[in-house]
């Protein structure tokens, strides 16, 4: 084949191509957008539900009252503070809008979270972008658990970053400090958004020993297990707090509802009755 040939065919080749990757580029970015919208009017326009009200009063509460204190609240406040910031920069008197606002941004950290940590993992954007799709099109996530303003959605996107840093961090010979610490920082936040989270905890903390493998025992504790429990104090401050300042009133809230009304009530064979 003469030079003049390689040329034309490679002419012919990129102008096949170019246009190709251009119009799935296009199609990627047209579906994620139609995705997304369709996301936010999924959650805007989601029936209300009767667990929204004691998630969303503190929107307005919290500016005259303390939780715990003055008003019920039967969860860790990360909630609570949440949908009060947002709310304060909505700007808006519908203290559903801003709670359903919150949950939108969860919704773009959780997908921004995971689109990230699969392409570390895999060096694909495609991949990434096809676990995000499956995220944002599961139907579990698309019910109550990922529609109402409640603390159902808010520690995913913390819970799987934390993970996914310390798996960054210790993945190799050598551990990052700083990673295995904001790896702890996250998953104490999403504890500070729902108890339930700390089940994502004890695995890190346990593989903290052991992880990476060519450390002693020593650089264990020095560089993978001290900044991790350093990291997870300083994520836990919005549950330590409160626990610090009045534990009686805090356990009370938290603790005691749970074992003891919340049983009460879904023991109550009434309960299977009311629909």
């Amino acid at each position: 084949m003469t030079n003049v040939e390689e040329i034309s065919v490679s002419k012919i080749t990129g102008q096949s191509v170019k246009p190709r990757a251009l119009l799935f580029s296009t199609g990627v970015v047209v579906l994620s957008g139609l995705l997304l919208c369709c996301l936010l009017l999924r959650i805007v326009n989601y029936e209300v539900r009767k667990d929204e009200q004691l998630y969303v009063p503190p929107i307005r509460l919290l500016d005259q009252y303390q939780i715990y204190t003055d008003f019920f609240y039967n969860h860790p406040p990360g909630s609570a503070w949440l949908f009060y910031g947002i709310g304060k920069i909505v700007g808006s008197d519908h203290l559903m809008l801003a709670g359903r606002v919150s949950i939108f941004l969860t919704w773009l950290l959780l997908l921004a979270v995971i689109g990230w940590i699969t392409h570390t993992l895999t060096r694909s954007a495609l991949v990434a972008w096809c676990a995000a799709v499956l995220t944002v099109t599961n139907e579990l996530f698309l019910s109550q658990t990922g529609m109402t303003a409640t603390n159902n959605l808010l520690p995913l996107p913390f819970s799987l970053l934390g993970v996914g840093l310390f798996v960054l961090a210790v993945k190799d010979r050598r551990a990052s400090p700083a990673v295995v610490g904001a790896a702890g920082f996250c998953l104490s936040i999403a504890a500070s958004f729902k108890i339930s989270a700390v089940a994502f905890i004890p695995p890190v903390a346990i593989a903290a020993f052991f992880l990476p493998r060519g450390y002693d025992f020593r650089q264990h504790l020095l560089r993978v297990v001290l900044p991790l429990a350093l990291g997870g104090l300083l994520g836990g401050l919005p549950i330590l707090v409160p626990l610090v300042s009045d534990p009686q009133m805090f356990l009370a809230h938290v603790l005691g509802y749970h074992t003891g009304p919340h049983l009460q009530y879904w023991q109550d064979p009434a309960v299977e009755s009311e629909g």
